[in-house]
C-alpha cells in the first residue's frame, strides 16, 4: 500500500508530459530546487526557480499579463506559475503569501519580506566577523569553506566585499601561530587578492602537515639520526617496525 502523501507535496500544476492540469504528485519533482524555509538564501532560490518558470514558458507570468494575451488564457499561464512557485516553498512561508493572486504578487512580496530584511543581514554580518578557525577540529579548508559560504549568504542582501575587505576579515579569523604570516602577507602591500591569499593559506597549511608527518615519522624511528648513532649498540641489527630499516 503507498504512503501517504502530505498536501504540501501535491498541488495543482502543468507538466510538459501531461500538457494539462492534473493532480501531480511532486514529491520528486524533476527541478531539483530547494524548498525556500526564510532561512535559505532567498536571492539564490529566486534565481532557480525563475529558471525553471523560463524552461517551463511560464517565466511571462513574472511581467505581468501582456496585452496580447486573452484573460482567460492569461489566468491559466498565471495559475500554473503560482503553483510552481508554491510549491518550492515551506508551509510557512506559503502562509506569507496565501493572500497573493499572481505569481508577479507571490515574488514581490517574499523580496520585501527576506530580501530587504536588515535585522536578517545585520545577524550574518555578525556571524561572518565572529568567525573563528578551530585548529583542533576545522582544517584550513574546511575553514575557508565555510568563510565563502557566509559571504555568499550576505551577497542575497545585495550585501558585497571587496577582496581587500575578505582578506582583512579572512585574516583576523585565523589562529595566532599565523601572525607572522598575516603580517608578511599584508606588509608592504598596495593591494591583496583574495584567492592568492587563500592559495598560500592552504600551501602553508600542507607543508606544515608534511613537516609534522616527518617528525613523527622520526621519532617513531627511534629520533634523530644522532640520536640513533649515540645509541647504536642499542638498535644495532634491529630492524623498524615502521619504515622496516635497519
Amino acid at each position: 500500500m503507498p504512503e501517504p502523501v502530505s498536501s504540501d507535496d501535491i498541488c495543482i500544476i502543468w507538466h510538459p508530459q501531461l500538457g494539462c492540469d492534473q493532480d501531480y504528485n511532486l514529491n520528486a519533482p524533476s527541478w531539483e530546487v530547494e524548498k525556500f524555509n526564510g532561512k535559505n538564501n532567498f536571492k539564490m532560490w529566486q534565481v532557480e526557480v525563475c529558471d525553471v518558470l523560463a524552461v517551463e514558458g511560464l517565466v511571462e507570468a513574472l511581467d505581468g499579463k501582456p496585452s496580447y494575451m486573452k484573460q482567460a488564457e492569461w489566468k491559466v499561464l498565471d495559475q500554473k506559475a503560482c503553483s510552481i512557485l508554491r510549491f518550492y516553498m515551506s508551509k510557512k512561508v506559503k502562509q506569507k503569501v496565501m493572500a497573493a493572486k499572481s505569481a508577479k504578487e507571490i515574488l514581490e512580496k517574499l523580496g520585501k519580506i527576506y530580501l530587504n530584511n536588515s535585522f536578517n543581514e545585520r545577524i550574518l554580518k555578525m556571524q561572518l566577523y565572529k568567525l573563528r578557525m578551530d585548529e583542533r577540529t576545522t582544517s584550513m579548508q574546511e575553514h575557508v569553506d565555510e568563510f565563502n559560504r557566509r559571504v555568499w549568504e550576505l551577497s542575497g542582501y545585495d550585501v558585497e566585499f571587496s577582496d581587500e575587505d575578505k582578506v582583512a576579515i579572512l585574516l583576523a579569523s585565523l589562529p595566532e601561530k599565523y601572525n607572522d604570516l598575516v603580517m608578511g602577507m599584508m606588509y608592504g602591500k598596495d593591494s591583496v587578492v583574495f584567492d592568492h591569499v587563500v592559495s598560500l593559506l592552504l600551501y602553508k597549511e600542507s607543508k606544515n602537515a608534511e613537516a609534522k608527518a616527518r617528525v613523527t615519522k622520526d621519532q617513531s624511528c627511534g629520533g634523530s639520526k644522532s640520536s640513533r648513532s649515540s645509541n647504536s649498540r642499542n638498535y644495532e641489527g634491529k630492524e623498524c617496525y615502521y619504515c622496516h630499516e635497519i
